[in-house]
């Protein structure tokens, strides 16, 4: 056998090893982190519920909706039967038994008669129980997809190889060889610690493999982030209109499927209508505050009109002494003035001190301010209540930063976005941290008008 045939072989056969080591990799750590995400996601979904079983279908469907994540929920009666309440792309073929109920009780796990998919389940309140199931069938067809397009790469890799290897083997065998080196150190280790090897000489088309086999998994890692941008962004685009809508609609329907059914216990007959009286108001309140967010997006008619803010601070402190009974220290500069309609510096007061009304005790202290300097003004709202487990993060909307912000306490979840959003409207921010009083500060900053 020639030797220029023996490099070629050669050369094929460390380029084969080399798409396959990487190729195998790339599809073994992508399954596996599929799985662990999708892991990961079932327990998120279930420890919004877990602690808060009368709320914990409520806040399941809250979570669910907001992130479309495609997932199956069933209500589980014991002695009455499965009640779906939310079918993602994939629904459970099979519905779920309580021997599955038990066997995934506060851990996913799959189950042996339904195969494909991945449960857990956690009490709904009134012996009921909640099934999260989620199928892994996207799994299955990513991984084929990802190994479709590792074959075809190293299809290609391997033909350009044997291109080289026909007219420059000799000569570039040192590059190949670090090439091998490096595609295995790549594929093992983290690629920021690898140092890509050096070209000295060689073939223009050494140089392209070189370059082909260094950015091959930064392309697919680069192309997976931007469609996880893409996602997040047509999330956040759809989501306000729709997800939380839904959920007290969906909750509604669930609980009218299960009056419905005969041989209801009259507790459970209670339970239920007290349900759907609560997500009827909850929707109401939702409408309205869908319909601010919505409103604040349109920046420029915010900034059409001057409004006094120690003027509205002033009332809005009175109006929370007067209805609460408590007593609010108030730091406050005369005449100060915005650009900014006077209803929206409202509602930021009213989620502010409301927000305080319903998270601290009535004997925790409050403070309100307002100050200037030459280029802002600076709205603080303060109390001496528990806080926040985390601040400086902005909020988003329907996030509630820790568990005892529940539903029953009457918030929807975005007060918080709204005064994001509407300082942000109006050309300031607004910025979370701790207050010397012990509980939560809020920071409003405008432009002097």
């Amino acid at each position: 056998m020639r030797l220029a045939t023996r490099f070629t072989l050669l050369l094929v056969s460390l380029t084969i090893a080399i798409a396959a080591s990487i190729g195998w990799i790339a599809v073994s750590q992508s399954v596996a982190g599929a799985k662990a995400n999708l892991t990961q996601k079932l327990e998120q979904i279930a420890g919004t519920g877990v602690g808060h079983p009368i709320q914990a279908l409520s806040n399941v469907l809250s979570v669910v909706e907001y992130n479309h994540d495609d997932v199956s929920l069933n209500l589980v009666a014991p002695g009455i039967g499965v009640t779906p309440l939310y079918q993602g792309s994939s629904p459970l073929p099979v519905a779920p038994s309580m021997s599955d109920v038990r066997a995934s009780l506060y851990r996913v796990s799959a189950v042996a008669h339904i195969p494909g998919f991945l449960l857990t389940s956690i009490p709904a309140g009134g012996g009921d129980f909640l099934v999260i199931a989620a199928s892994t069938s996207l799994i299955t067809s990513d991984r084929n997809q990802l190994a479709t397009k590792v074959i075809l790469t190293s299809l290609a890799v391997i033909l350009l190889a044997l291109f080289l290897g026909w007219i420059g083997m000799r000569r570039n065998l040192r590059t190949i060889v670090a090439l091998s080196d490096f595609a295995r150190r790549r594929g093992v280790t983290d690629s920021e610690g690898v140092v890509e090897p050096s070209m000295s000489g060689g073939a223009r088309e050494v140089v392209e493999l070189r370059d082909a086999l260094v950015s091959m998994v930064s392309a697919l890692e680069g192309q997976i982030e931007r469609e996880a941008r893409l996602s997040r962004s047509m999330q956040e685009f759809v989501g306000d209109a729709s997800h939380e809508l839904r959920t007290p609609l969906t909750v509604i329907k669930g609980y009218t499927e299960l009056l419905a059914r005969p041989g209801i216990a009259d507790e459970q007959r209670e339970r239920a209508l007290a349900r759907m009286g609560e997500q009827e108001v909850r929707m109401q309140q939702l409408i309205e505050d869908l319909l601010l967010l919505t409103e604040v997006s349109e920046v420029s008619q915010h900034t059409n009109e001057q409004t006094n803010v120690s003027g509205v601070v002033s009332a809005a402190v009175g109006l929370f002494e007067e209805e609460t009974q408590r007593h609010v220290s108030l730091e406050l500069e005369d005449g100060v003035t915005i650009a900014a309609r006077r209803v929206l510096v409202e509602r930021i007061l009213t989620n502010a001190l409301t927000n305080i009304q319903r998270y601290t005790d009535p004997a925790d202290p409050v403070h309100v301010a307002v100050v200037t300097n030459e280029h802002e003004v600076s709205l603080t709202v303060e109390d001496g209540g528990p806080g926040l487990p985390v601040y400086g993060v902005a909020p988003r909307r329907f996030q509630r930063f820790e568990e005892s912000r529940s539903r029953d306490l009457g918030g929807s979840g975005l007060g918080m976005a709204i005064m994001d959003s509407i300082a942000t409207a109006l050309g300031g921010s607004m910025v979370t941290q701790p207050s010397p009083l012990g509980g939560l500060a809020l920071t409003f900053r405008f432009p002097l008008a």
